[in-house]
Parts: C-alpha cells; structure tokens; sequence
C-alpha cells in the first residue's frame, strides 16, 4: 500500500462577493477531485483553535502528527532546518522577510514577491556591509530568508508583516528584550538596500523595491520524533517552501528537491507530482504540501486563488491519479492546513475540509463536496489536527 499526504496550503477561505457568495474552492472548476471524492469520504478538521495563539504554520505540525502546542516554536527553527543551519539552545532563529517600505510604512510583506536570483545578492549584500558577529543572514527563497541572533533574547517579540501591511513601521516595530538593538540592524539593512542597484532597477521597472527587512516568527532550536516511529514508516516530502521543507527535515523524512517549485503561483505542479511519484518507488508514504493558495490569498487575489486551485487539480492531481495506481494499491489524505481569508488578507482559525480517498475505498454517507460547506455538514470531526493523519494508515479508516 502506497500512502500520499496533499496538504494544499490556505485553500479554505470565506464566501466573497465578487464570487457571487462562493468561495474559491466552491467556484473552482476541478474534475479530477470531483473524482477522488467518490472513491472518499469527507471529513472537518479544526487545525488551527483560536484560543491556542499560535502562528498559522503551527497547524503544518498538527497535519504531520506532531501536537503544535507542544512542538511549534516559531517559523525561525524550521526554515533554519531546511538551510541546515544548527542552533545553540540559546540561539534564537526568526524569519526574515524582505519587504518594501518608503521608511513610514509597510507596503508589501513581500517586496512584490522578489525572485531568488534578486533577493539572494540583497542578503549578500547585507551580510558583507553589516559585519555583524551575533546576528547572522542567511538568504532563502525569495522573500523569504532567516536571521539567526546568536544567544539571542528570550523575551522579544515580532509582528507579522502579512497582517500589519499598509500600518506605520514605528508601532510594528519588534518590542522587548534588545529590541532598539534589533530596530538598528532594521535601519541599517534601510540604509544599505534602499539605493542598491537591483532595487532602483525595480524601481525603473515598476516594481516594488525590497528597501528594509523585516524579522519575525522566531524560536529556539526544535526536536520532533522521527516521523517513521510515530506512523510506521518513513517517506519523503515535496515543497517549495524552507518551511515545510525544515519540518520534513527534523520529522526525518527525505527532503525531494525540485527547483521548479518555487511556493510562487508559477510554480511547477506536475515536476511536484512527479516528484512524489518517483519517492514512492523508494518509501511507502510521501507528502506534498503545495504553498500557491496561501499566497494568492495573503495578496488578497481571490482569482489567483481560483485559477492555482483549478491547475492543482489538473496538473498535481491529474499526474498523480493518471500514476498511481501503477505503484501498487494507495491512499490518499488531501488535507487544508487553516483557511486564509483573501478578503482579510490572513489565516483564520476554524474548521476546514480534509479528504480520505483510495482505490479501494468507496463513499460512505451522503455526497459532500470538498469545500467549506463540506466541512460544515460532515459528520466525521477530528479535532486535534495530529489525529488527521492516523485515519491514512488505519486499516478500516472508514
């Protein structure tokens, strides 16, 4: 038996207007999963409870297994494990975003999602200028890279750049523990990126300049039980995110690099697909996580989330259920991780759909869609997300 985990990053999300009161995954047009739900059986998932005042990622942990109250220390740790950057225990990890700024305000968390080949010299750039002996660089992926303050303070605390774009810096600022300390590293980045030759270039090309960074999300070093131990076998996953990609890592699970998957909405689906395919060859289980409906949502394009839900399920699903079946009997759990409103431009706590499909498996119940009212009206509740896994390994799931 072959087992696959699909965790499609944010898809759930709130009706919208312009969608004449649907939401993307409802006015999403996607044959192959329509497919997959009459082998499945639809369940409600609460990922991601508002009285426990973690970071939105936190509910990755609990889809993998692991209980995110107790293993999530911030997004820092796993993005320092994908780059394999080790950790002291008294090292503080963080996430570092370059950003756009006129130097009042936040304008994109993102510095219009700057590539790779851009943002990496940027991130050079400052780790050659700056000099720093306790606060370390490392470039990532784009927007995304990872500061390491070495002994760094335990009691600082950061703010998303997602929910607080368009806000003045000054009130965002991080506070706490060597928090003016960190505020000058900020300005300094401010001082060294904003005339450099690949933002004025941006500039001339319309597109917003990556001027300041922006750390937030940080913890100490983690641990997580191997992944094989907890589940009975280990495997492999597929991402294009460090995020995901550092879980996988410290779950012990291989790390299937695919340089066309970028986390971005140009990202390469069926490369993805046929990644996972060829670790399933080599391991029992494998697990995709696909970045694409999250971003669309964080940018508040709602047809951008439509059109990534309609190629996942063309390009990702069609090349996976066209494979499959070739490799031996499987299952299949196509989960959410949290809903991510485009109107609010954010992750929401709450239920969200997740499905258990196989080839062997037929529906039970009523037929339910997969989409948020599917979640709403099922029966079959899980909720402590680290459960949702084991119904993909249990012998009579259903």
């Amino acid at each position: 038996m072959k087992y696959l985990l699909i965790v499609l990053d944010g898809a759930a999300d709130e009706p919208l207007p312009d969608l004449e009161g649907r939401t993307p995954l409802m006015a999403a047009t996607t044959p192959v999963l329509d497919g997959m739900v009459k082998r499945g059986r639809i369940g409600a998932a609460h990922t991601l409870h508002a009285e426990w005042g973690l970071d939105p990622e936190s509910a990755l942990l609990g889809l993998f297994g692991y209980d995110p109250r107790a293993a999530f220390h911030g997004r820092g740790p796993l993005e320092a494990a994908a780059l394999q950057v080790d950790l002291d225990t008294r090292d503080l990890a963080l996430r570092l975003n370059l950003i756009t700024t006129d130097g009042e305000r936040l304008l994109d968390p993102t510095a219009g999602r700057i590539a790779p080949s851009e943002a990496r010299p940027l991130i050079e750039h400052l780790v050659a200028r700056l000099r720093m002996r306790v606060i370390e660089f490392y470039p990532g992926a784009g927007y995304r890279n990872l500061m390491v303050w070495r002994d760094g303070p335990s009691e600082l605390q950061c703010r998303n750049p997602h929910e607080v774009a368009g806000e003045p810096l000054g009130p965002n600022l991080p506070v706490g523990d060597r928090a003016e300390k960190l505020h000058q590293v900020i300005w300094d980045c401010y001082e060294l990126l904003v005339e450099h030759r690949i933002n004025r270039r941006r500039v001339d090309e319309g597109k917003p300049p990556a001027t300041m960074v922006w750390p937030w999300s940080g913890g100490r070093a983690m641990r997580l039980s191997p992944f094989g131990l907890d589940q009975g076998t280990g495997g492999a996953v597929v991402a294009g995110v460090d995020l995901v990609r550092g879980l996988g890592r410290l779950a012990g699970l291989e790390v299937v690099d695919v340089p066309s998957a970028t986390g971005y909405l140009d990202t390469d689906y069926a490369a993805k697909a046929r990644a996972a395919l060829a670790a399933l060859h080599r391991y029992d289980f494998a697990a995709i996580h696909v970045e694409v409906p999250n971003e669309a949502a964080l940018a508040g394009d709602y047809e951008a989330k439509v059109d990534a839900l309609q190629r996942i399920d063309e390009r990702l699903l069609g090349t996976l259920l066209d494979r499959i079946g070739t490799l031996d009997d499987f299952r299949i759990l196509l989960a959410i991780d949290h809903a991510t409103s485009c109107a609010q431009r954010r992750a929401l706590p709450g239920w969200v759909p997740f499905l258990l499909t196989g080839n062997l498996m037929r529906r039970r119940g009523p037929a339910l869609p997969f989409d948020e009212r599917g979640a709403d009206e099922s029966d079959w509740r899980i909720d402590e997300p680290w459960h949702v896994i084991r119904a993909l390994f249990e012998e009579e799931p259903l």
